[in-house]
């Protein structure tokens, strides 16, 4: 792929210019013509972007867009569907207004699927790597129901709730996280530089040396005639545990686990069925049965043991059962979740129940993260107490005793 300046005029007559990323210079004009517009001059810029076979390019990693990278895309994407702008013309634009490289790419071979005849839906699915499965399927409602406008507007909506709810679930373990960090590294800096130069003083003295002492001269002296051996097994243990998520047994098990997470687990719980009750209302209310609603979003979650939970939930309504019913199996659900599920059946307005229950598990997500910080704080507080209080008594207490033996003698 090289980058080439053109100059030309469109339909109006009116001089237009800019750059475009093709293959040749062949490609360029066919695309402009196809935009409408005349071919003044092109010029390929000395700064290409070429892709040879072999090259370190070819091995860069493609990067799933964030949920704020994807929103962004879809509002822009709606307000040229809205202004009667082409989708071909839209797409070229919203490729070279990208500021990630990969991204842009990917609009680029989905505006080539379009001008290959193929409907976008289509040609979003091929790049499953970039696009999500829920991004795929509203889009190609859209294109059957003809209320393209529509459904972008909600998924963008989405996109955006969704980037706000992994926000905050950041944020509320960053700082745990941060805190038990900072406590490891002063344990390894305690024993490799502080405790050994005591341990040296002490070794002279002919004091007996409290237990507090002994327990941190020992250790010290485990730490370093074992870092090697420890390195070892912390690099193979990281190796085992991402090679074990790398299956899908594995996988499985540690979303389950993160779900069920002593303190955090009700966090992740309630983010990932806020995530899913929005999804579920936003397929709802774009038209889509309920069968093939769970499936979307079953395929769209990233928590595997939640999926094999709404697969369950699907098979159990092909066999006839209700959604309340399977959702009550489930054990997902709560018992006032599974009351507003069953006035959304008898009032045939399960779009507009999933989307209250999204909403209670926001707020129940915010009193969760501020609870969480209540906790975890104090909990920390006291951690660092003690590990103080264990320096101090094994630390200075034998000094203590040294100044009292130096003074009497």
């Amino acid at each position: 792929m090289a980058l080439f300046q053109y100059r030309g005029r469109d339909g109006d007559g009116s001089a237009v210019s800019g750059t475009l990323t093709a293959a040749n210079r062949d490609a360029v004009i066919e695309r402009l013509l196809g935009e409408g517009v005349t071919v003044v001059d092109i010029v390929e810029r000395s700064n290409t972007v070429s892709e040879p076979a072999g090259s370190l390019v070819l091995w860069r990693p493609v990067r799933r867009p964030r949920s704020d990278e994807l929103a962004l895309f879809v509002r822009q994407f709606h307000a040229l569907d809205r202004a009667g702008v082409p989708l071909v013309q839209a797409l070229t634009g919203l490729a070279d207004s990208s500021r990630e490289r990969g991204f842009a790419e990917a609009i680029e071979r989905v505006r080539g699927e379009l001008e290959s005849g193929h409907p976008l839906s289509a040609a979003l699915a091929r790049q499953q790597r970039i696009f999500p499965p829920v991004f795929v399927n509203m889009v190609r409602i859209g294109e059957a129901t003809g209320h393209m406008g529509h459904v972008l507007e909600r998924l963008a909506v989405y996109l955006e709730r969704d980037r706000d709810t992994r926000q905050r679930v950041s944020s509320a373990i960053r700082y745990p996280l941060f805190v038990i960090a900072a406590i490891i590294v002063a344990m390894v800096v305690i024993n490799v530089f502080v405790i050994p130069q005591f341990g040296a003083v002490f070794a002279g003295a002919d004091v007996a040396l409290p237990f507090t002492t002994r327990m941190l001269l020992a250790s010290s002296a485990f730490v370093l005639s074992s870092w090697p051996l420890m390195v070892f097994a912390a690099v193979l243990a990281a190796i085992l545990v991402r090679a074990r998520l790398r299956t899908p047994r594995g996988r499985y098990t540690w979303d389950r686990c993160q779900l069920h997470a002593p303190l955090v687990g009700r966090i992740f719980r309630k983010s990932e069925m806020a995530r899913f009750n929005r999804a579920l209302s936003m397929s709802l209310e774009a038209g889509v049965p309920l069968i093939e609603a769970l499936r979307v979003v079953a395929s769209a979650t990233r928590n595997r043991w939640l999926a094999a939970c709404i697969d369950r939930m699907t098979r159990a309504i092909e066999r006839g059962d209700t959604l309340t019913g399977s959702a009550m199996k489930s054990g997902l659900f709560t018992a006032l979740e599974i009351q507003m599920l069953a006035v959304g059946e008898e009032a045939d307005a399960l779009s507009e129940l999933t989307r209250e229950i999204a909403d209670y598990h926001d707020r129940e997500l915010d009193h969760d993260i501020k609870h969480l910080a209540e906790t975890v704080e104090p909990v920390l507080v006291v951690c660092l107490a003690g590990l103080v209080l264990i320096l101090a008594l094994g630390v200075f207490l034998p000094m203590w005793d040294l100044a009292t033996v130096k003074f009497l003698g």
